[in-house]
């Protein structure tokens, strides 16, 4: 992660400072500026697109309340009399989702949070944290 922002930040400013010899302190500002307000900016775009959009996955309950089966490498939870496929949100997940959720057992494939099926039999199905 740090080379990525090394790589993002560092480059731009140093060539700045190549390009504007007689101003190096104020192209480096404008730079780092242009990083911020750029952020900034697509924080209040996400924020807006998120609440537009957005749709919540179907929320079973808290995962003790549930009954969950394991079917394979498949968490399973019964819905109006039909088994479907269910995962497990802990607070690692919750607390990188983008709007508020609780924790507990959302349905496979509701909403739009990007509810994964598990890959193994040893992993749980999460809400993905590249929203």
């Amino acid at each position: 992660m740090l080379g990525g922002l090394c790589l993002g930040y560092v480059s731009p400013v140093s060539t700045l400072i190549r390009w504007f010899l007689d101003r190096r302190g104020m192209t480096t500002g404008m730079a780092i500026m242009g990083f911020g307000g750029g952020a900034m900016i697509a924080t209040l775009i996400k924020k807006t697109l998120l609440s537009f959009f957005y749709q919540a996955p179907q929320y079973l309950g808290a995962e003790v309340a549930v009954n969950l089966v394991n079917e394979g490498d498949r968490r399973m939870a019964e819905v109006g009399g039909q088994m479907v496929e269910a995962a497990a949100a802990g607070a690692a997940q919750i607390a990188s989702a983008p709007v508020p959720l609780q924790e507990g057992v959302y349905v496979v494939g509701t909403g739009n949070t990007l509810v994964l099926p598990p890959r193994s039999s040893r992993s749980a199905s999460s809400i993905s944290s590249s929203w």
